[in-house]
C-alpha cells in the first residue's frame, strides 16, 4: 500500500504542472510537441534486436538482475530481469509478473508479440487513440534519449497496474504512461497492454 501510494504522489507531482508553463515561451507549443511525439511514434519501425546487459546479478535461482538505478523514488526503478537457458533471455512469464513487465517496459521486448492501446491525453482534453506494437512505443522513447523507470503499484491473479516513466534528463522532460495488463498474457508472450500517455511533463522543478 505504501509503494503505491509513494508512486500515486509522484504521478500527481508531475501532472499538476500548469501545460503553458511546461516549456519556455520561446520554445515550442505543448500541442505542437504532442502532435510530434504521436507523428515520430507512428513513422518508427522497431527493431526485434536487443543485448544481454553487462551487469548482470544474480538474485535467485536462474534469476539474474540489471537494476540502473531510480527515478525520484526507491519505487520506480530501471531494473530488467533474465534467466539463462544456454543463453540470457529477458524473463516473460506470470509467476515473475512484475519482474517481467518492467523488464518489458524497460526495452526487453524480443520476441513478444505485445501491443499497446494507447490514449494519449493532449492540451485541449482531447485524446488520440493508437494500436501498436509494444515494442514501438518503448524503442522510440528510447531513441529519443529517454530513460525508462517503472513502478508496479498492484499485481492480481488477472490484473497488473503501473507507470512508465520514460525520462529525458537533457531536456528535463518525461513522458508518464499509466498501464495495465493481464498477467496471464506474459505466459504466452502476446496480448494487449493498456496505457494512458501524458507526453513531455518538465522534471526541473522536482526537487533531487
Amino acid at each position: 500500500m505504501r509503494k503505491r501510494f509513494i508512486i500515486w504522489m509522484l504521478l500527481s507531482v508531475l501532472l499538476s504542472i500548469p501545460a503553458r508553463a511546461q516549456f519556455r515561451v520561446e520554445g515550442p507549443d505543448k500541442p505542437d510537441l504532442e502532435q510530434a511525439f504521436l507523428d515520430g511514434l507512428l513513422q518508427f519501425t522497431p527493431s526485434e534486436r536487443w543485448h544481454v546487459p553487462d551487469s548482470l546479478v544474480r538474485v535467485g535461482r536462474n534469476l539474474y538482475l540489471c537494476d540502473q538505478g531510480y527515478f525520484e523514488t526507491q519505487s520506480v526503478r530501471n531494473r530488467s530481469y533474465f534467466k539463462r537457458e544456454l543463453v540470457y533471455r529477458p524473463v516473460c512469464e506470470a509467476g515473475l509478473a512484475a519482474e517481467s513487465v518492467t523488464t518489458l517496459l524497460t526495452g526487453y521486448t524480443g520476441q513478444t508479440r505485445f501491443t499497446v492501446h494507447l490514449v494519449q491525453h493532449l492540451y485541449s482534453y482531447a485524446t488520440a487513440e493508437v494500436n501498436i506494437p509494444l515494442a514501438q512505443l518503448v524503442q522510440y522513447c528510447l531513441s529519443e534519449g529517454c530513460v525508462p523507470y517503472v513502478g508496479v503499484e498492484k499485481v492480481e491473479s488477472h490484473l497488473l497496474t503501473g507507470v512508465l516513466f520514460m525520462v529525458q534528463p537533457k531536456m528535463g522532460y518525461c513522458h508518464t504512461f499509466k498501464f495495465t495488463i493481464n498477467p496471464v498474457l506474459l505466459d504466452v508472450g502476446e496480448g494487449v497492454l493498456e496505457a494512458e500517455a501524458f507526453t513531455h511533463t518538465p522534471i526541473h522543478n522536482l526537487r533531487r
